[in-house]
């Protein structure tokens, strides 16, 4: 993965719970993934500087401020992380395009998120998708 901060503070603050740059050595990856089994979080090595972000701070955990959502934007945040685009999420909701990418903006900014990508795994990690058929 990347060595930048932005990076490893994102992924920390969406509980990732292993964080290992792509030029680690093999021997590394196989003593993080002793650790991470035992429930710890590993940041391997290879970064220049150390990570501010404590994982699993309730203040700053996107998961703690889904509360902040309405019930619309959760509706269009489990059509969006489905892989539906504006139109056809504004078609589902009954709303016009552009409310639904104003949706899709706020949900973005409510979660701490910055894209749809990391809204799909907020959505997996918290069962809000359908089953699959």
């Amino acid at each position: 993965m990347h060595p930048e901060e932005a990076y490893v503070t994102e992924a920390l603050h969406l509980g990732v719970k292993r964080y290992v740059v792509e030029s680690t050595p093999i021997a590394e990856i196989v003593q993080e993934v002793r650790v991470v089994i035992n429930g710890n979080t590993y940041i391997g090595s290879g970064l220049s500087f150390t990570p501010s972000f404590a994982p699993g701070t309730p203040a700053e955990a996107p998961q703690s401020r889904f509360h902040k959502l309405t019930e619309r934007e959760i509706e269009a945040l489990k059509l969006v992380a489905d892989g539906r685009t504006g139109k056809e999420v504004g078609d589902e909701l009954v709303m016009a395009e552009r409310t639904a990418e104003f949706h899709r903006s706020h949900i973005l900014h409510k979660l701490g998120l910055k894209t749809n990508g990391e809204l799909v795994v907020y959505a997996v990690k918290h069962h809000l998708l359908p089953k699959p058929r």
